[in-house]
């Protein structure tokens, strides 16, 4: 199930405000016209198993509950379980009222294949070069690992969201 939003003036600073009682003045900094903490989360190192997961979202949830509002993650972080332990953790967070999606800035990136079979060629062009929706091909598919090519992206955000 997708969480809906994005991060927005009003939630960021709302944000701060719930939390600058309990951080140095300097901790939050105007990022445009956001408001972001002065250090993120990253979602990138574990196994992609249960327990790594549980680790990950606890992670989440109490770096969020002690002001930080910027997460970092990707589709390509432990195959997607990454993700998906953000979403788990934001979701836990909105449900007890603690947080909204506005709140919170989360990165991504994109462009690196998040498959983890060993041969991943095979698997970019089962899944991209070799169906007729796309118009991929396997020239798009740099050092077996990254893609760029629009529609594979675009593939790649429409998972990832």
């Amino acid at each position: 199930m997708t969480i809906l939003g994005r991060a927005t003036k009003e939630g960021t600073q709302r944000y701060r405000e719930r939390h600058k009682k309990h951080c140095e003045p300097t901790f939050f900094h105007e990022a445009g016209e956001l408001i972001a903490s002065s250090i993120g989360i990253g979602t990138y190192i574990g196994e992609p198993d249960e327990h790594t997961n549980g680790v990950v979202t606890k992670a989440i949830v109490e770096s969020v509950r002690r002001g930080v509002n910027i997460i970092d993650s990707s589709i390509s972080y432990r195959y997607q379980q990454a993700e998906r332990s953000l979403e788990e953790g934001i979701r836990s967070l909105e449900e007890l009222k603690e947080v909204t999606r506005e709140d919170l800035l989360i990165c991504s990136k994109g462009g690196i294949l998040p498959h983890p079979e060993k041969n991943r060629a095979n698997w970019f062009y089962q899944n991209y070069v070799e169906p007729s929706k796309f118009s991929i091909n396997m020239k798009d598919l740099v050092r077996t690992r990254y893609c760029i090519h629009p529609e594979y992206l675009q593939d790649q955000i429409d998972r990832s969201l």
